[in-house]
């Protein structure tokens, strides 16, 4: 199966393989663990409570809570859909709110997401991207999520969250880029579940470099552990898009609710 991109590139979805990385990933650490709070919280990635809370926004970062100016999204840059894909908004609030948005897409061929299009990052950055999204049915092959995209010299670039029949994958995408650059990867993040909001946090350290690793990303699902694994794809240097909703149809119907986004770069 492939997907289109926005710039209408074809993609096609990673086989999931363990995270290519030498850093082994941290186990659970206690809420007694002050270093670890610290760590977590400098990249933005907040692990959520067993108990919704409030949506905060850190200062310097664009969110959306879908509780104000909902109708419009005049936060963002633009909406993108194609082949059907329809986005309304709802009263499923992942966190303590009234209001997030439902995202449809009928089939493979369609997609519909949220755009927000800032100016770019350099050859060393960090930064963090977070989202809550619930699938109400399980996919049958596989649907795109939320996606961090840059245009850069190696061509886009992207690191995605996809739910497959087996979970919510972390995919780092490159498809133009030459195999000397680019090892395209992707890796489970947590276990599949449908009818409830998993709460994503993803952190990002980058650093420019001729062939990977780029640096590390940090992903936090729920409750669960810091996970850290290799950037193999060289997301520097480029124009930065956050696409949120659904990226790529599934090959049957696809209902999502997403709420509570945010996008950090520094």
């Amino acid at each position: 199966m492939q997907r289109a991109s926005a710039g209408g590139e074809a993609v096609g979805a990673q086989p999931v393989t363990p995270p290519a990385t030498s850093i082994p990933a941290p186990a659970p650490s206690s809420p007694a663990d002050p270093s670890r709070d610290v760590a977590v919280r400098d990249l933005g990635l907040v692990v959520p409570e067993a108990t919704p809370a409030p949506f905060t926004c850190r200062p310097g970062a664009f969110c959306d809570d879908f509780e104000n100016d909902h109708s419009s999204f005049t936060r963002w840059t633009g909406v993108v859909r194609s082949g059907g894909g329809k986005l309304e908004t709802n009263g499923d609030s992942a966190s303590v709110g009234r209001s997030a948005i439902t995202l449809f897409a009928p089939d493979a061929a369609s997609h519909v997401f949220l755009d927000y299009t800032t100016g770019g990052v350099g050859t060393t950055w960090s930064g963090a991207v977070g989202f809550a999204l619930k699938m109400e049915t399980a996919p049958e092959r596989q649907l795109g999520g939320p996606e961090l995209s840059l245009k850069t010299e190696d061509g886009p670039i992207s690191v995605r969250v996809a739910v497959r029949p087996e979970g919510l994958v972390l995919e780092q995408l490159a498809p133009e880029c030459g195999k000397d650059r680019c090892h395209p990867i992707a890796h489970v993040i947590a276990p599949a579940k449908v009818g409830a909001y998993y709460r994503v946090r993803i952190g990002f350290e980058v650093g420019a470099q001729k062939a990977p690793p780029y640096g590390r990303i940090e992903t936090t699902v729920d409750d669960g552990p810091l996970v850290t694994s290799d950037l193999v794809v060289p997301l520097y240097d480029g124009g930065i898009s956050l696409r949120a909703g659904i990226t790529e149809g599934d090959t049957k119907r696809a209902l999502v609710s997403l709420d509570d986004v945010s996008l950090f770069t520094r």
